[in-house]
């Protein structure tokens, strides 16, 4: 359920775009990612299986069990988000396009889906060697496999997969920055529930504690925590309510 009216309003009115969009990046895992690697998985997890799934909500991973069942959620909402060029650049696949040089730097549509799927299949290969700590989602280990990704072509066919299947679908992959209407402090009174998403996708809530010049204070609801963070957080970032499930 989208609790955020204007977010609920833009997805449903939209909403066989992104659910496709998202199972496309799901197929692409599939039949490009996975059974590329799918052998040299096996000699290293021999029960290990694969499939892609797509989310109803914001949050994109990979995941695993001891006995290599691996999968990877592509969420809609993180679909819908990545249209917006001003959203999608703070996640960190689109900070590692611009920072780590790939596909040339270039940030549009299309590369950063393909970013994102390159991402989450890079965890997958992560945790096949036994480079994924405590604490550390993203060592330099994981990067050693991002970049040899994109170093040996993978993140371009994946690339030229997307452009292609989503052609022939007629998917569109240009932004659309009116999907996310201007936002304002007074749009976000003191005392309500918020939520948004830090750089890695992790979804924050919390409340609205004081209206700054230019931002709006945040103190997170996370009970599991003595000490709760505060954030000052632009307008354009935040949404009302809870995070969709």
């Amino acid at each position: 359920m989208y609790r955020d009216p204007m977010l609920r309003k833009q997805l449903t009115s939209r909403n066989d775009l992104y659910g496709d969009l998202a199972q496309i990046l799901c197929d692409i895992t599939s039949d490009v990612l996975w059974e590329g690697t799918r052998n040299w998985v096996l000699e290293r997890k021999p029960n290990a299986t694969f499939r892609a799934r797509v989310g109803s909500g914001n949050k994109t991973y990979c995941s695993s069990d001891p006995h290599g069942n691996f999968v990877i959620t592509f969420g809609r909402v993180m679909i819908f988000r990545q249209f917006d060029p001003n959203d999608a650049r703070f996640w960190t696949h689109g900070k590692e396009i611009v920072d780590r040089g790939y596909f040339s730097g270039e940030l549009d549509l299309p590369q950063l889906l393909a970013q994102v799927t390159c991402h989450e299949y890079a965890h997958l290969v992560q945790v096949i060697k036994g480079w994924r700590y405590n604490g550390a989602m993203h060592p330099p280990e994981f990067y050693r496999v991002l970049d040899r990704m994109h170093e040996g072509g993978s993140a371009d066919f994946v690339l030229a997969e997307i452009e292609s299947r989503c052609g022939a679908a007629g998917v569109p992959l240009e932004f659309c920055t009116e999907l996310r209407p201007e936002r304002t402090k007074e749009d976000f009174p003191v005392g309500e529930t918020v939520w948004f998403t830090e750089g890695g996708g992790n979804v924050v809530v919390g409340t609205v504690v004081k209206h700054l010049r230019k931002r709006v204070e945040v103190e997170e609801q996370d009970t599991s925590r003595d000490l709760k963070r505060t954030y000052r957080i632009t307008p354009f970032h935040l949404n009302l309510g809870l995070p969709p499930k």
